[in-house]
């Protein structure tokens, strides 16, 4: 099977995905907050639509981790009628620019500690949950 010389850019593909799934719809509801972890601030970007989400995505941004570009994909998900959420694994610190020279972006991998990245996001999901669940009702 021959490889398509044109693949399609992730950006393009949420697109299409949300136009299959549903037209375009509300305007999701976007929050940020941060979670604490290793006496860092996390950065957390969250998109929901109006209606209860389907299921909801967890989106890992690239070396330059959550960008506008990551944002808009987190809307448009969300416009759909799928939840968003988007950690920023550097801990908003050490992120390259993007005109860094090859070696330094090479070297960011090389330094990227996976299993933090790992926690992070466990830490983030189980804020999310926390955040959801509804509260206790008090004891009579």
């Amino acid at each position: 099977m021959p490889i398509d010389p044109n693949p399609l850019t992730l950006s393009e593909l949420v697109r299409r995905a949300a136009a299959i799934v549903d037209p375009p719809g509300e305007d999701p509801a976007v929050e940020e907050f941060a979670v604490r972890f290793e006496d860092a601030d996390v950065p957390v970007f969250v998109a929901q639509p109006a209606a209860a989400p389907r299921l909801t995505v967890l989106m890992f941004g690239a070396i330059w981790s959550v960008t506008p570009h990551i944002e808009d994909l987190c809307q448009q998900l969300a416009r759909a009628g799928f939840g968003a959420v988007a950690p920023c694994l550097f801990r908003g610190t050490g992120i390259p620019a993007r005109a860094a020279p090859p070696e330094v972006l090479a070297q960011t991998f090389v330094d990227f500690d996976d299993r933090r990245c790992v926690q992070i996001t466990l830490d983030t999901y189980q804020r999310l949950l926390a955040a959801r669940r509804p509260a206790a009702a008090p004891a009579p």
